[in-house]
């Protein structure tokens, strides 16, 4: 038995002040009387009140001790402490990444008897033994699975006994992402949830090929590395594949072939057009070679191009890639007012560009186009699709214009308030140099709600874009006649930007060549329909076909799978365009993190628990035990109360 607030034993000073009152005597007082039968009468009334006479009442004294004692003793908490199990929290982390596909699996460490099956995977035999690792849980332990790659998700979690089958099931339902596995998130995750509980653990299983390096905070709780696979590393890759067309509209295909075993490897190249075998060539690649890949001569009407490495090694996934001929879609112009043609001739030399002309007299809003350029006129109106102002005129509607700024005298000083002060990041201005760009006139504009600066003098914004409806909007406040940009290299480069930003196009850069349209799987793939589009499909890699709205932009999310994703915009059965987008798992800053199959070293140093990959997970934390107080003040309580109740009825008795 223990007291919990010995320092309430102080208040026992109430018993030593309870018999001090009861050894109190009456102050003595003179008394005059006239005649001995008088003082017989007044001794007698000091007799009794001798303090002698409280013995007659020691059963109150005795009460009212045995409260104050009870009391006291429930105000120090009395209580008697026990040892009970203590729940452990383990965290069952399990690499999900790409590599984890590689098939040499070891059936053996899995805990499998029999024959072994014709493919095991590491992730087959990370899964497990993570089940292996949940059996040896005890009940009152609490159990959470992670599934880590390029992010971490929790599968399940719950407590043993209740929610073993609900746990086992999360495990076998984990699929692979195609993705690098970002260890030190996992690893933050994972401790971050075994760190809240009184006994943690994290157990990641793991391929291994994730660096070290990279990890600069290790958790806080106890953690064990379970490496999975045998170790091998005989794995080849196409870790690039990139297609255009040259100056004379020749397509031409780029690409590399790496190899990451330290043995040489023979295999088979294969290309693809339009998922028709095109050529194929044997190759032979010595250990860590790196072979540049070269291809031409393709049909004119080429449109995916894939590439394959037929060789049986540890992973299937990287022996393929995927490039896409970048078409640009047809897009419709309309030029209102045009002033120079060097404006007309930038828009002209856009890819895919068709360009109209009409004079504000002539102007009809149901011309069916996808971009109005309006130079210093505007309707009253917005039009019907992406539109462009130049050089805004007082009455646009939408558009506060206060004035115009330009060359004015300060002094002897003259001051241009037209200048660029300020050159924001934008799409429209990659590639672009503002370097030496001088602006003599411009418009004072408000900033309109729905717009966002690109380029500003000190006062008014010079160019901004943003979305006014359901349309997007770009605006020169100035005239370019009053700008030196006609002569300046990067002007067909602003104007090809301005296109491709409305239509939802990647921008040209500084090459004028748009992007390849490869993207990460498992991205949401943003589709911008054009103006004039009614219905959109997008076809996926294994043929599944989508439909939607073509009057909003579209939020594409089915892209798990690698390979071509083609996207048909229609305006009732018109095709409109067709473009093709490549999920690719190998990029640059991921291929070794996925195709290198050799173990890191150094990945082992990362543990607090030791462990092999000969040896399934050992939970090592528990059962733990901790001591709980039993606290029993309410009964003394109960009996001071008691007791006060016997002192009264006394008292009165």
């Amino acid at each position: 038995m223990s007291l919990l607030s010995p320092w309430s034993l102080i208040w026992l000073a109430a018993g030593a002040a309870i018999l001090w009152l009861y050894t109190l005597k009456p102050r003595s007082r003179r008394v005059e009387v006239s005649s001995t039968l008088l003082w017989l009468s007044a001794l007698k009334e000091e007799t009794a009140r001798s303090p002698i006479q409280w013995l007659k009442r020691h059963l109150l004294l005795l009460l009212q001790l045995l409260v104050a004692l009870l009391g006291v003793f429930a105000l120090a908490r009395p209580a008697f402490v026990r040892s009970q199990p203590v729940g452990r929290t383990v965290v069952l982390a399990i690499d999900a990444s790409a590599s984890m596909l590689a098939n040499d699996g070891d059936p053996a460490a899995a805990g499998l008897r029999g024959p072994p099956p014709a493919t095991f995977t590491r992730f087959d035999e990370a899964r497990a033994r993570a089940a292996q690792a949940l059996a040896q849980l005890q009940p009152g332990d609490r159990a959470i699975v992670l599934r880590t790659a390029d992010r971490v998700e929790v599968a399940a979690q719950g407590t043993l006994p209740a929610d073993r089958e609900t746990l086992e099931a999360a495990i076998r339902r984990l699929q692979v992402l195609p993705s690098s596995l970002d260890l030190p998130q996992a690893l933050e995750v994972a401790g971050a949830l075994a760190r809240s509980a009184r006994l943690g653990q994290v157990v990641l299983f793991t391929g291994g090929v994730a660096d070290p390096g990279t990890v600069t905070h290790r958790p806080t709780v106890a953690l064990q590395l379970v490496q999975v696979g045998k170790g091998q590393a005989d794995n080849q890759a196409i870790t690039q594949l990139a297609a255009r067309r040259d100056g004379a509209g020749d397509l031409e295909v780029f690409g590399r072939l790496r190899n990451f075993s330290d043995q040489p490897a023979a295999g088979t190249l294969r290309v693809y057009v339009d998922g028709e075998l095109y050529q194929e060539q044997p190759m032979t690649l010595g250990p860590h070679e790196t072979f540049p890949l070269v291809l031409s001569e393709f049909p004119p009407t080429a449109s995916v191009i894939e590439a394959r490495f037929v060789r049986r090694d540890l992973l299937a996934l990287d022996n393929v890639a995927t490039a896409a001929v970048t078409v640009p879609p047809v897009r419709k112009v309309l030029l209102v007012g045009g002033r120079s043609d060097q404006l007309e001739r930038a828009l002209r030399a856009v890819p895919g560009v068709e360009l109209a002309k009409a004079d504000p007299q002539t102007y009809d809003p149901k011309g069916g186009y996808d971009i109005y350029v309006f130079e210093g006129w505007f309707p009253s109106k917005a039009p019907p699709g992406h539109w462009v102002l130049i050089d805004p005129p007082t009455w646009a509607p939408g558009l506060n214009v206060a004035g115009t700024l330009g060359r004015r005298t300060i002094g002897n000083q003259e001051v241009n308030d037209a200048q660029i002060a300020r050159v924001l990041p934008s799409p429209l201005l990659d590639g672009v140099d503002l370097t030496g760009v001088s602006i003599t006139e411009a418009k004072k504009v408000s900033l309109p709600d729905w717009a966002e600066e690109v380029v500003s003098a000190r006062e008014s914004p010079l160019i901004f874009m943003g979305y006014p409806g359901p349309y997007r909007a770009v605006v020169f406040s100035f005239d370019l006649r009053s700008s030196n940009l006609f002569g300046r290299v990067g002007f067909p480069v602003l104007i090809a930007n301005v296109v491709n930003w409305l239509t939802g196009e990647p921008t040209a850069g500084a090459t004028g060549m748009a992007d390849t349209g490869q993207f990460v799987p498992g991205d949401a793939l943003l589709i911008q329909p054009l103006p004039r589009t009614t219905r959109v499909v997008v076809e996926t890699p294994s043929k599944r076909h989508y439909e939607f709205n073509g009057n909003q932009p579209v939020r594409f999310l089915d892209t798990g799978l690698p390979g071509a994703y083609t996207v048909t915009q229609y305006a009732g059965g018109q095709q409109l365009d067709r473009r093709v987008y490549v999920a690719s798992i190998l990029q640059p800053e991921n291929e070794s993190a996925i195709a290198d199959l050799h173990p890191r070293d150094g990945l082992q140093a990362l543990a607090t628990i030791g462990g092999s990959s000969a040896q399934p997970a050992t939970i090592v934390l528990g059962p733990g035990f901790e001591r709980v107080p039993s606290e029993w003040w309410r009964l003394l309580g109960a009996l001071a109360l008691a007791g006060l109740f016997a002192e009264w009825w006394w008292f009165h008795r």
